[in-house]
């Protein structure tokens, strides 16, 4: 009995990204998946103030940036197994900390597999980060906001 218990525990473990198991379903202030980390948005919303602004990237479709996003944020609606554009990795490697969100509480999965692509596109370890609770998250703390479409993608 307990060894299907531990051989079940390694193969749930193999499925999640963080290489544990996380029953509660909160996400950690751990390195996530290849060297990406959580942010929390009171984190973010203080490097918004400072002089090392991040690069934002809103990871949800196109219709849900339109409706409100990040003051500044980028739309790269992502999908898992998509190509990041190369507009995209040529900001990225100019940014000094990347913060990619999306609409989803929690293990967010289009926030969390993008910025995984991120990083093996070749982001620094610790440069890419993920906004724990996304965009619910952030504008349930009233945190600054706009609607339209994105001004600096092409």
């Amino acid at each position: 009995m307990v060894l299907v218990g531990v051989l079940g525990a390694i193969f749930v473990n193999t499925l999640r990204c963080s290489g544990r198991l996380d029953l509660a379903g909160v996400p950690r202030q751990e390195t996530v998946c290849s060297g990406v980390h959580w942010t929390t948005p009171e984190e973010a919303a203080a490097t918004l103030l400072d002089g090392n602004r991040p690069l934002l990237l809103d990871a949800r479709e196109p219709r849900h940036y339109e409706d409100a996003h990040i003051v500044g944020a980028l739309s790269v609606p992502y999908r898992e197994g998509d190509d990041i554009p190369s507009w995209v990795l040529e900001r990225v490697g100019k940014a000094r900390r990347v913060i990619v969100y999306c609409d989803a509480s929690g293990n967010c999965a289009r926030s969390t597999k993008l910025a995984e692509a991120l990083y093996e596109s070749g982001a620094p370890q610790g440069e890419v980060e993920v906004l724990q609770g996304g965009f619910p998250a952030w504008e349930a703390e009233h945190r600054p906001a706009e609607l339209g479409r994105c001004k600096e993608c092409p």
